[in-house]
């Protein structure tokens, strides 16, 4: 068993056990954005509530590098940023010759890798946390050209490779635990099943007016879809829905979290103008709010204003805007796909994710039946404390500790 570092005895006055500090280090280089930045934020800060005599020191992408601020600090988080990670060779060298050698400088009893990829040699145990479904054997969503079909297939050797070398390894859904197990049998002892939440800081405040005014001016009832711009989020099946929604229901308007007027890049400029050809052909063009790119409070105000979120995403490792909705009390239509069973089971309704009509007719049902609305939202309001990150925190901090080899006592 490695020797915990720091070990200290509190007064007896604190009427408490002895408390162990454990050192973490945690790998998030080649987080860019989206929901692994939105888990890792909320992470940072309830692992420093469960486990306050802790130290944690993560190493990120240089801020140029990524779309998020660093995460909330405090006493005993530290950040280090490099360049190193950015590319395909770069985040090889980082993960195994730079990364080993930082964090046995750290003195580090435990090495979380969160970005997917575990280093392939190294001395100090280590958690990974695999949350890329889409480059895992048969799981993975084909159609995004050569150059990403190859990277997603090196991706999921790597993942395989470092998550065989692992203590634990981290994973969000049931049916992500069984692609890994399937993609390789040796791991499924390893394997710890672990949900992401609904986040929890910033949902109050902060809501630019214009996308307060987007949102009210909209016409109810409200469709809404918070996803980023990718081939597998399956946004042309919603636009191909949204004929057959507005026969029955003309005032029908849908509300993307896409940024159609000012494109980060030059991938996401394609992706928006292909979908407003698509929506363009299907004669709801006029019938589309592009919201732009929203921060977490935007979006809880997003869902606290939709009367319904569809869900058509092909392939997740959780799923994180169904945890949101459940939250915020909004009902839910999802594609009918183990990942949408494991997060919203009874809290929503499912349709076929290649049949626009099967999601027309689901929408239809909860924005015209008030009962299956009222059912999908309090099954929602009863499943959404399995979804708090205080509890998964606790969660992910026992299995460090037990990789690491502490004996630490929980502290609250």
């Amino acid at each position: 068993m490695r020797r915990a570092r720091g070990r200290r005895l509190l007064g007896s006055n604190e009427a408490r056990s002895a408390l162990t500090t454990v050192i973490v280090a945690i790998d998030a280089v080649g987080i860019r954005g989206h929901g692994g930045a939105a888990v890792l934020c909320e992470l940072l800060h309830w692992l420093q509530v469960v486990r306050p005599d802790w130290q944690w020191h993560v190493f990120l992408l240089h801020r140029e590098m990524r779309e998020f601020d660093e995460p909330v600090s405090g006493r005993c988080v530290h950040f280090s940023s490099t360049g190193m990670g950015n590319g395909p060779l770069g985040r090889l060298l980082w993960l195994n010759i730079v990364l080993p050698r930082r964090v046995r400088k750290l003195g580090a009893d435990v090495l979380f890798s969160f970005a997917n990829i575990a280093p392939l040699l190294g001395e100090v145990p280590t958690v990974v946390y695999c949350h890329q479904l889409n480059a895992i054997g048969a799981t993975r969503i084909t159609g995004h050209g050569p150059l990403t079909e190859l990277r997603m297939r090196v991706l999921g050797r790597l993942m395989l490779g470092g998550a065989g070398r692992s203590k634990t390894i981290v994973v969000q859904t049931q049916s992500m635990a069984e692609a890994l197990a399937a993609a390789d049998n040796r791991l499924m002892g390893k394997i710890a099943v672990i949900p992401s939440g609904y986040r929890t800081l910033g949902t109050t405040g902060l809501i630019h007016p214009e996308v307060r005014s987007l949102v009210k001016g909209s016409s109810s009832p409200r469709i809404v879809y918070v996803s980023h711009p990718s081939e597998h989020k399956n946004h042309e099946v919603l636009l191909k829905a949204m004929p057959h929604i507005m026969q029955e229901i003309p005032s029908a308007r849908l509300l993307l979290t896409l940024e159609a007027e000012r494109p980060p890049n030059r991938r996401y400029a394609g992706f928006v103008t292909h979908l407003q050809s698509v929506a363009k052909n299907a004669g709801v063009a006029d019938q589309i709010t592009w919201l732009g790119i929203l921060n977490s409070a935007e979006i809880h105000y997003l869902l606290t204003e939709a009367d319904v979120m569809v869900f058509p995403s092909l392939a997740e490792s959780f799923g994180l805007p169904l945890a949101e909705a459940m939250a915020a009390g909004c009902p839910i239509v999802v594609a009918d796909l183990p990942y949408a069973h494991d997060v919203a089971g009874v809290a929503a309704l499912y349709f076929q994710p290649a049949d626009p009509v099967d999601l027309a007719e689901r929408a239809i049902e909860v924005l015209r039946d008030e009962s299956t609305r009222q059912k999908l939202i309090a099954a929602g309001a009863a499943r959404r404390g399995r979804f708090c990150y205080a509890d998964i925190a606790e969660r992910l901090a026992t299995v460090l500790s037990a990789a690491s080899g502490a004996d630490a006592q929980p502290c609250h």
